[in-house]
């Protein structure tokens, strides 16, 4: 089978910054690239399995939310942080402009004018959403598009929280969901999947890639 990947390949397919996580794939991504990167994490799943029956470790620092994904596990907004910290720390400052919206538009104390104007003036880092010229596309990867014509359509702060769920549909389910079933079927064809269930990402990350533990003159002494 052909696995040639370049460095420059790699990036295209994982996030590394953080330890390897799926880059996510577009809806409408070309079948042809999709299969080639499916076809590589189902090898990276036989690798890993090949690895774990041979008792040799790897120099693949997965990241926390890959390791809940083999293990059967749901991610949540929060593992957004173990990916991309900056990215997460944007999207977190933005959902609170969607819940002071929400405040806005449940406050009966307020007319139907009122709500509007108060909510028209919230602001991200003092800027109007309108005013940070975003579209429906997935952030650091353009040619992904959230909805249909996402690159046409700008994001408002009545649109926002639809953006803002969108992209964590993306990252963290449908756009790495391929990527993650390949890499299960290629560990599958030499270990039962369902046996790491029982372990934690963390436990699995230690006997994958052995401890990082930080040599000090009082841990070696100790040994």
């Amino acid at each position: 089978a052909d696995t040639k990947l370049c460095a420059d390949d790699t990036f295209k397919y994982v996030n590394t910054v953080q330890g390897l996580f799926p880059n996510p794939i577009g809806k409408h991504a070309d079948k042809q690239q999709t299969a080639k990167v499916l076809k590589l994490f189902k090898f990276m799943g036989q690798f890993v399995g090949r690895a774990i029956l041979d008792g040799r470790l790897l120099n693949l620092p997965f990241s926390r939310p890959f390791l809940k994904l083999f293990t059967e596990h749901k991610l949540n907004f929060h593992d957004l942080n173990d990916i991309d910290p900056v990215l997460y720390k944007s999207l977190s400052e933005m959902y609170e402009v969607c819940e002071e919206a929400s405040k806005i538009k449940n406050d009966t104390t307020l007319s139907n004018k009122e709500k509007k104007a108060a909510t028209k003036a919230l602001t991200y880092r003092d800027c109007k959403i309108e005013d940070l010229c975003l579209d429906f596309t997935l952030p650091g990867h353009g040619d992904i598009e959230l909805i249909k014509k996402g690159a046409d359509t700008p994001v408002t702060i009545w649109n926002l929280r639809s953006y803002l769920d969108s992209i964590l549909m993306t990252f963290l389910e449908y756009g790495i969901h391929q990527q993650i079933v390949a890499f299960k079927e290629g560990f599958s064809q030499l270990i039962d999947i369902h046996s790491m269930s029982v372990f934690t990402p963390s436990e699995i990350n230690s006997f994958l890639c052995g401890t990082m533990e930080k040599w000090t003159p009082k841990l070696l002494h100790a040994a």
